[in-house]
């Protein structure tokens, strides 16, 4: 006997987490090299960093940390690189849906986190069998697949990137 599939309230991936040592050079690789839309900028906890839009709601977030051991090589015996990614952020569409899944791991028995204001986000955290960090987020204003609101303070309070965004892309200041 087969049960139905249950209808997941996943949509995609929110976003992924990096560290960087410089932002401005990672701004301008992303958004000069592969073109991606800086659609966040901050300079609140834990510091500065930024999103980056892939398209389709998917995003990639980086924290500046100039003294992160950023890893390159394997690690010995592996073909993994160790200490690359920090978390991954699934994404879900409201907030019930957010408490819904909070529900669902805190019934599991696995530690989460209350409901986080991140600025331009809600999200919770909790860590999967393995260690690792995820996190389960919802825009409060979808900022993906428009044009980067660069006078809005809920996702911007950096004004430094935007020389850096419009160099790589060709722009005058």
């Amino acid at each position: 006997m087969s049960a139905e599939p249950q209808q997941l309230p996943f949509e995609g991936i929110h976003h992924v987490t990096m560290l960087t040592r410089d932002l401005d050079s990672t701004i301008r690789f992303y958004s000069g090299v592969l073109e991606m839309r800086l659609i966040v900028s901050r300079r609140d906890r834990p510091g500065r960093h930024c999103i980056f839009d892939l398209g389709g709601g998917d995003t990639v977030h980086f924290f500046e940390y100039p003294k992160a051991e950023i890893f390159t090589e394997s690690a010995p015996g592996s073909p993994w690189v160790r200490g690359v990614m920090q978390h991954v952020a699934f994404r879900v569409a409201n907030e019930h849906a957010l408490r819904s899944v909070q529900d669902r791991v805190r019934a599991a028995g696995i530690e989460v986190t209350d409901l986080r204001d991140n600025v331009s986000a809600e999200s919770i955290y909790f860590k999967d069998n393995n260690g690792i960090t995820i996190e389960i987020a919802r825009w409060k204003v979808d900022p993906t697949g428009r044009s980067p609101e660069y006078d809005n303070p809920l996702f911007f309070s950096d004004p430094d990137p935007l020389p850096a965004v419009r160099e790589a892309m060709g722009e005058s200041a």
